[in-house]
């Protein structure tokens, strides 16, 4: 038998007999089974209960499947809840959080759940559609994803809902901002073309974001959360670093802590040295002074004298370039030298080898002119060019009629360490013989003398030059013209006896008897000719 109790307890819905039900589709459907109950409480027979059993079962399946009450439609009235709260807070306060549903008549369980329904917050009931209110002191482990779970008390038919999520930070202000690095009072020396890195730490904080500067500006090259890197730095981004290290909880409450100031300081590497001697003689002993020279470099500098691998000398110093002097023989292999400089890069650097050998100055010594003309043949000024055959470091000067000349006068000057002389006009008073000297630089006991090349006025012109080559010119063509005449006249009196002589009877001769003919006539001639 069914009742109005039993309905009542599938579904509740259900209101006392004669209750009003959601829909009129419900009410029918009750009514229907009511109807069937009173026809059925009537029968009396065996055979009559069976029936009776029979529409109790029919009508109570035609209720089930009309109303579809347990799943369908008490499972559609709980909806999702909403959750609200706080994405951010500070360590060791008290937030709130809270949760809501749409309105129906039950008593509803809400459960805040951090993580993934790994960890049950807080659990409050809601009996007339009241939000559940939940209070989170903030813990360093409060971090995390909460969400809220809602469901229907004592019913294991209506499917529990699920809200949103709240991403949940813990805020923890930066304290102790310092930037980490292996220098040494701040200071950090690096060299072009490096690479800087530099970490902005703190004591204690959370959720940090950072910003650099340089010298009190904002740094514009890219940096990975705390780290900032430069590739290849260069001269211009030596200065002063620090960063910030900032979080906040919301627009109004932000905190911020700077760090340290980190001097860098870039470094230009040593460039390549090169390396060049002098010789000097004092009391009978030649030194060879080594000179080791670099283009750029940021000092100190430390130089060192190398010879055959092995290191002789070095020196340090603020200058880009450093001298040695070693003891030397003339006329004798003294070994190849290098120099090899050092600021402190990871890397040294080598000049090229010096093969160290002095040869005093030796052999003819020679004297080469050259004129500047003008466009009128006019000689503008002479060059005179001093060579001596071998010497390692020589020395020239000249002289006019005997008399030694300066370095630079009113018209002349000297180049190439004195090996040319420019004579830049001609004039009465710098004519006459001019002849120069080669000495050892190191030496001047040892002379050897050019021989004399007189400078006159009438060198000044080339008329007779002009001359010369104009005669010779009209020469060649009068010799050209002679031969021209000549070739002509001999070939047409050729052709002219060649056509006198007639032949008697024609035959054919090799060009050898023609030849041998030739030969026996003149033969005769010669032989009548000895005996006149």
């Amino acid at each position: 038998m069914i009742s109005v109790f039993t309905l009542r307890s599938h579904c509740p819905w259900v209101g006392r007999w004669g209750g009003v039900f959601p829909t009129a589709k419900h009410n029918f459907l009750f009514l229907l089974v009511a109807e069937v109950h009173n026809l059925s409480s009537s029968v009396k027979t065996t055979e009559e209960r069976g029936v009776k059993m029979k529409l109790h079962g029919f009508a109570l399946l035609i209720f089930i499947t009309g109303l579809n009450c347990d799943i369908v439609n008490s499972a559609s009235v709980l909806q999702k809840p909403t959750l609200t709260g706080p994405d951010a807070a500070l360590l060791g306060i008290n937030t709130y959080f809270q949760c809501v549903a749409p309105a129906i008549p039950e008593t509803i369980v809400y459960v805040l759940w951090r993580g993934n329904r790994e960890e049950q917050v807080g659990i409050q009931k809601s009996v007339n559609n009241e939000p559940a209110r939940f209070t989170l002191p903030v813990t360093r482990r409060s971090n995390g994803n909460y969400s809220c779970e809602a469901k229907v008390e004592d019913s294991n038919t209506i499917r529990p809902q699920l809200s949103n999520s709240i991403q949940f930070k813990v805020i923890v202000p930066p304290v102790g901002t310092y930037i980490a690095t292996d220098a040494k009072n701040d200071a950090l020396v690096l060299f072009e073309g490096d690479q800087l890195t530099l970490h902005c730490e703190v004591v204690n904080g959370t959720h940090l974001s950072y910003d650099w500067f340089f010298n009190m500006q904002p740094v514009l090259h890219k940096f990975i959360r705390n780290r900032l890197l430069i590739d290849h730095v260069k001269t211009n981004q030596s200065g002063d670093y620090y960063c910030v290290a900032r979080n906040q909880v919301n627009e109004t409450n932000k905190y911020n802590t700077a760090s340290n100031t980190v001097t860098v300081t870039i470094k230009v590497r040593v460039s390549k040295p090169d390396i060049s001697y002098t010789v000097t003689k004092e009391n009978l002993i030649y030194q060879a002074h080594i000179l080791c020279k670099s283009v750029r470099g940021t000092p100190p500098v430390t130089f060192i004298l190398v010879k055959f691998n092995r290191s002789l000398q070095n020196k340090s110093t603020e200058a880009l370039n450093s001298t040695f002097t070693v003891q030397i023989a003339l006329n004798q292999h003294m070994g190849d030298f290098h120099c090899r400089a050092d600021n402190g890069a990871k890397s040294e650097v080598f000049s090229e080898p010096l093969m160290m050998e002095v040869v005093p100055v030796g052999g003819p010594v020679t004297l080469q002119t050259e004129h500047f003309l003008h466009e009128s043949f006019r000689v503008l000024g002479i060059i005179l060019t001093c060579s001596v055959e071998r010497g390692s470091f020589p020395r020239y000067f000249w002289f006019l009629n005997e008399s030694q000349l300066e370095e630079k006068g009113d018209f002349h000057s000297t180049m190439e360490k004195g090996r040319t002389l420019v004579l830049s006009h001609i004039n009465p008073q710098n004519t006459g013989s001019y002849h120069c000297e080669a000495r050892d630089s190191f030496d001047d006991t040892h002379r050897i003398r050019s021989q004399p090349q007189v400078v006159k006025m009438k060198e000044f012109f080339f008329t007779e030059v002009i001359a010369l080559v104009f005669c010779c010119y009209f020469l060649l063509l009068l010799l050209l013209a002679a031969c021209c005449i000549y070739m002509s006249r001999y070939r047409t009196a050729r052709n002219s006896r060649n056509s006198s002589k007639e032949p008697e009877e024609p035959k054919m001769k090799s060009v050898s008897e023609t030849q041998l003919e030739e030969d026996s006539i003149t033969y005769s001639e010669m032989r009548e000719a000895t005996k006149m």
